[in-house]
Formats: structure tokens, C-alpha cells, sequence
């Protein structure tokens, strides 16, 4: 019994701490930059909650208010990001980002066919703003 239990605990262990570091892959710099579609210094000036005709769930979205973009369409204002729901079960994946957080956002569109809709779903896709210098010479290579 006692080697079941140990046995058991082991692939446990293997099994939680491999989804553990899978949850955030790691980027480099360039492979963030390649991954982004949209770069830009923006500010969350608001949150949302809405709910699309041709279903019942609802989404929650944030509204980013563009002050500068280095990569992308540069005629955009503002953009909106997908936000986790409020309630309900939060995965330990979510994010939470806070009305008036700014910064410069690697934001990536989405793939489910939520058009113009944003993704920053890593703690990698925003950096503070004092990190703009270190960002156009990453650009300029």
C-alpha cells in the first residue's frame, strides 16, 4: 500500500508541476515581438461586459486607449482585449488587469473568430512604459 501511495504521489507531482510551467511559456524579446500583432503604449480606460446575439455567454472586455503604436495599424485609437469574467471559476491562467493600467501592450488578435478583438495573455505582453527605449532598438534589428 505504502508503495501505491507512493507511486501514486510521484505521477501526481509530475503531472501538476509540468502544467505548472506550461502555464506561461517563457518568450525571448524577439519571439514576443514576432507573436504581437499589435504593439502599442495604451491605457485601459475601461471595462465592459457584453453579450453576443448568437449566444449567451458573455464576454468581458477592456477598452485600451492608444497614445503610441510601434508595430501595426497605426490609425488605431482604441482597441479592445478580452478580460476573464468577473464571476464564475477564474483559471489560474487569467489575468487581471485593472482599469488605468498603462503601459506598452503586446497584443495578439484572436484566433476564434472574434474579430478585432486583442489578446494580452501573458504576463510578458505588457511592460511598463520606461521600457519604450529598450523596445525601439529591439525593432530596429
Amino acid at each position: 500500500m505504502r508503495k501505491l501511495m507512493v507511486l501514486l504521489f510521484f505521477v501526481m507531482h509530475c503531472f501538476f508541476s509540468f502544467n505548472a510551467t506550461a502555464m506561461w511559456m517563457k518568450m525571448t524579446d524577439p519571439e514576443l515581438i514576432e507573436r504581437s500583432s499589435l504593439i502599442v503604449s495604451a491605457k485601459l480606460i475601461g471595462i465592459t461586459e457584453i453579450t453576443p446575439s448568437r449566444n449567451n455567454d458573455s464576454l468581458r472586455l477592456g477598452v485600451l486607449q492608444i497614445t503610441k503604436t510601434f508595430k501595426g495599424d497605426e490609425n488605431l485609437s482604441v482597441v479592445l482585449i478580452k478580460l476573464p469574467k468577473q464571476s464564475g471559476l477564474l483559471s489560474s491562467m487569467d489575468i487581471a488587469y485593472s482599469k488605468g493600467e498603462e503601459g506598452i501592450w503586446f497584443l495578439r488578435l484572436d484566433r476564434k473568430g472574434l474579430s478585432g478583438i486583442y489578446y494580452a495573455d501573458s504576463p510578458q505582453r505588457l511592460w511598463s512604459n520606461d521600457q519604450a527605449e529598450r523596445l525601439m532598438l529591439l525593432l530596429s534589428k
